[in-house]
């Protein structure tokens, strides 16, 4: 699974805190201590559409650490976290702020 995004459209900048459901899968090429742990919290701080998944998946970015330096990975896939019981799902938001901000700037905070 390669996940680049479109050269043209940065990741929307968001904050959104969720809990790692899914860390099975992890490439060998991004190592232990880049990979999310199921139960986990994370803060999300960006969203993009990933080129060259299956369906365009979404991709994030996490305060918590990077994929820095494991080519060719660069974002987490968004369904490897939830949100808490009561609030709009990770993606259905995502799909949301990414068709408001239509390539432009976004920047949500999102209240503890």
């Amino acid at each position: 699974m390669s996940n680049y995004a479109s050269p043209n459209k940065p990741p929307q900048e968001v904050q959104v805190r969720v809990i790692c459901i899914n860390d099975k899968g992890r490439p060998n090429e991004i190592p232990l201590g880049k990979w999310p742990v199921k139960g986990k919290p994370y803060t999300i701080t960006g969203f993009v559409r990933m080129l060259g998944t299956s369906g365009g998946g979404l991709g994030v970015t996490l305060a918590e650490m990077s994929l820095e330096g494991c080519y060719p990975y660069k974002y987490y896939m968004a369904s490897r976290f939830g949100v808490p019981v009561g609030e709009t799902s990770l993606v259905e938001r995502a799909e949301e702020l990414l068709k408001e901000a239509q390539g432009e700037e976004l920047v949500l905070i999102k209240n503890q």
